[in-house]
Formats: C-alpha cells, sequence, structure tokens
C-alpha cells in the first residue's frame, strides 16, 4: 500500500534532453515555470537510445506538490511564452496495476477512435476507464455522460466493441424502457 501511495508523489517527464545535470535543468524549468515546489529525487527510466532521451521520474515530497507541479507545466504550455517548457510532456506517476490496465485496454480506444467519425473521440483515463467525448455545434469537446463503457472483462474479450456486448444481447424487456436506468449495463442511451 506504501508503495502505491508513493508513486502518486511522481511525476514522468518526457523530452527532456539528457546530460549530467538533470537537477539544473528540473531546478531551472520550476523557476521557467514559477513552480514553488521542487522534487527531491531525479531518476532516469529505461534504455538510452540515440537521438531519444529516457524519461525523467522526478519524485515530489507530497501528491499534491507533484500535481501543482504538472498544474504550473500545463498553465505555461498554454501561453506558450517558454521554448524549453514547450518540448517536454508531464505525466503522473502510475502504479504497476494502472500500467498494466492501461497497456491491456489501450488497443480498446485506438479501436474505438478508428471507427468513430471526425465528431467524437474517445480517451482512455487514469483509473482504466474510458470516455468518450462529442464535438458540440460551437467546436467545443464535451463528454458524453449517456455513453457507458463497456465492462474491462468484456471489452478485452470483445475489442470493446460496446454494439457487440453480450449484455447488449443479452438485455431484457425491464432494459427496454427509456426510464429503465441504463447505468452500468453496457446499453448507450
Amino acid at each position: 500500500m506504501l508503495q502505491n501511495e508513493r508513486v502518486h508523489n511522481e511525476v514522468i517527464i518526457k523530452r527532456l534532453p539528457e546530460n549530467n545535470r538533470d537537477s539544473d535543468a528540473v531546478n531551472e524549468i520550476c523557476s521557467t515555470v514559477q513552480a514553488l515546489v521542487k522534487p527531491f529525487s531525479l531518476h532516469r527510466l529505461g534504455k538510452l537510445q540515440p537521438g531519444r532521451p529516457c524519461l525523467l521520474k522526478a519524485t515530489f515530497s507530497s501528491s499534491f506538490d507533484a500535481r501543482a507541479f504538472m498544474a504550473k507545466i500545463d498553465e505555461t504550455k498554454k501561453t506558450g511564452t517558454q521554448p524549453m517548457v514547450q518540448n517536454i510532456s508531464c505525466r503522473p506517476g502510475h502504479t504497476r496495476e494502472e500500467r498494466a490496465l492501461y497497456k491491456k485496454r489501450s488497443p480498446s480506444v485506438y479501436k474505438l477512435n478508428q471507427q468513430s467519425g471526425p465528431d467524437q473521440s474517445y480517451s482512455l483515463r487514469k483509473d482504466g476507464k474510458i470516455w468518450r467525448f462529442v464535438r458540440m455545434d460551437s467546436g467545443a469537446w464535451k463528454r458524453d455522460t449517456s455513453w457507458v463503457d463497456p465492462p474491462t472483462s468484456t471489452a478485452a474479450n470483445q475489442d470493446a466493441d460496446p454494439d457487440t456486448n453480450t449484455q447488449n444481447q443479452n438485455s431484457t424487456a425491464a432494459n427496454a424502457s427509456p426510464d429503465a436506468g441504463n447505468e452500468g449495463n453496457g446499453l448507450r442511451a
């Protein structure tokens, strides 16, 4: 349990050029984005490949500090004024189980996105759930809360195609009513 909590104190930084001064580079990023928190530990992950920097794991004293750091990075990237920050990408640390679930569900999301039109998109969330987004008339994207993520075991067995979900095929007259509450049964509203 302690390890699972500790992993949420980590931020994985991608595309930060490798040199022997990772600490100086991260301190410079913190100054650039005006982050009040700094990591107490830095560690490169993976094998060295030419032309591709290894991931950098930055460990903070709390998950709040890690999220605050990522928020400052995102905020600065939106302004587009700092080229050093524009090149990097950050994501929160994940447990082994979260990484396995992501790896398992990622092909299903890819397939859903390939089958969908230009006005809808599917996103794999950190908790392993799939969300569907639709483009509004204004051009903004909004989550479609009426769409229900297929169960993980069924999604893996049937490539996450909600139209072939066995629960959809076996639905009874109780679910045929629009007021019957389709939540959690794999049906789209």
